[in-house]
């Protein structure tokens, strides 16, 4: 708003409530935030339900796989997976499964939520308008990723296999007995009997330890196993399918596997196209989730007494500025003489360099600035002044080598 005292007082109040916004006590607005935006990739985007208790406003997050019709009944006109709509489309209500904590569902019955009483973040990607569910990110490569994780399965498999002593004794009539099994499952050499014989022939594995001796029988013989795992292609293969995966996310290969082996230009190249799509997820997320809760918790503070009615009214509410993570930077010098040549060209505002580099706000910068100078004022310390170097004391006195010696290194300081 145009009044800075309560501007000041109503940020100090929001940072406060979220260090203890959730409901359970278990996780921050930071931590809800995080969660609501990896909910996107597994199960399309929760559900925040705004709660009022004793103590103040509180949110109650609902993982997106909760909400369910009624039931468990199939989707209508008017009801889709949970979301209740109205006639012109907007949603009314929600119903919420009634889950234990393990995850399980107790019932097919649901409690339903007023779409007053909450706000459903969905997951903004392969969504199209009138659609209030979101669809899972990982959806898209979900099959891929199982068929990585398989073929790492197996090529560790092979790898443990390859790692060991192991042997097989083969034969060539493969319907006979093996002379080495009977040997080392019978007792003597002549009880051949069915029934020993029957025993021998289940025998599908012989332990062997240093210096075992095993008689082989006539067309029997040795072979060693070698599966060579993993073999050259394997990180080629990981690495394709992992950029199949990355382009159907839109995020770089480098960035997953944090992996930058290309030059500045290029890291950076790849950094900010991604960071485009960062970028529009954060403006998304600011007008379907934080905007939506600052309203609730001013809102319930001002009713509550907690703070004066905004100069501007309700509206002002809508005004209000974010600071969300900027796009890393690779190279701080560098970025620091960019911001500093636009500020002095009249090119940025020094607002929004501090933004930019990830700094604090203007204001609260300024405040601490002026106290900082003030100190160092008080302490002697001349502001942007380089440190002087420190000469100790020599035999003679407090003079230097240089003074002591004159510049010629006669010792004589006069012409």
């Amino acid at each position: 708003t145009a009044d800075t005292a309560w501007n000041e007082a109503a940020g100090d109040y929001f940072r406060a409530w979220c260090d203890a916004c959730d409901v359970t006590g278990t996780t921050d607005f930071c931590g809800l935030a995080r969660a609501t935006v990896e909910g996107w990739g597994t199960d399309g985007g929760p559900l925040l339900v705004f709660v009022r208790t004793a103590n103040g406003p509180r949110l109650q997050f609902v993982p997106g796989n909760r909400l369910q019709n009624p039931g468990n009944g199939a989707d209508t006109d008017r009801l889709a997976s949970g979301v209740e709509i109205d006639a012109a489309g907007r949603a009314a209500r929600y119903h919420v499964a009634r889950w234990e904590h393990a995850g399980r569902s107790l019932s097919t019955a649901t409690d339903h939520v007023d779409a007053a009483d909450a706000v459903l973040v969905a997951n903004p990607h392969l969504r199209v308008p009138g659609q209030h569910r979101g669809t899972p990110r990982l959806l898209s490569v979900v099959d891929r990723l199982e068929a990585i994780a398989q073929y790492q399965e197996a090529v560790d498999v092979a790898a443990r296999m390859a790692a060991m002593f192991c042997l097989f004794i083969t034969r060539e009539d493969p319907t006979g007995t093996l002379r080495s099994e009977m040997n080392s499952a019978l007792t003597g050499a002549n009880a051949e009997t069915a029934a020993e014989a029957a025993v021998a022939d289940a025998r599908d594995e012989i332990a062997a330890t240093p210096g075992t001796i095993t008689e082989l029988g006539l067309g029997e013989g040795i072979q060693s196993t070698n599966p060579a795992q993993p073999t050259q292609a394997y990180a080629d293969k990981i690495t394709t399918d992992l950029r199949i995966v990355c382009a159907d996310l839109g995020v770089p290969l480098p960035m997953v596997l944090y992996l930058f082996e290309s030059n500045f230009s290029g890291n950076r190249a790849g950094i900010s196209a991604a960071w485009r799509e960062v970028e529009a997820e954060q403006g998304y997320l600011t007008h379907k989730m934080l905007n939506p809760v600052l309203r609730f918790v001013i809102g319930s503070a001002v009713r509550r007494g907690e703070l004066p009615v905004p100069p501007g009214g309700p509206a002002d509410l809508s005004n209000a500025e974010w600071r969300l993570p900027q796009m890393p930077t690779l190279d701080l010098q560098h970025a620091v003489t960019a911001v500093k040549d636009a500020v002095a060209a009249g090119l940025m505002t020094r607002e929004a360099a501090l933004a930019y580099l990830d700094g604090p706000q203007l204001r609260p910068f300024l405040k601490a600035r002026g106290a900082e100078i003030r100190a160092e004022a008080e302490a002697g310390v001349v502001t942007g002044a380089p440190l002087q170097q420190t000469v100790s004391p020599t035999a003679d006195g407090n003079a230097s080598p240089a003074e002591r010696d004159g510049p010629d290194g006669t010792g004589d300081q006069h012409a």
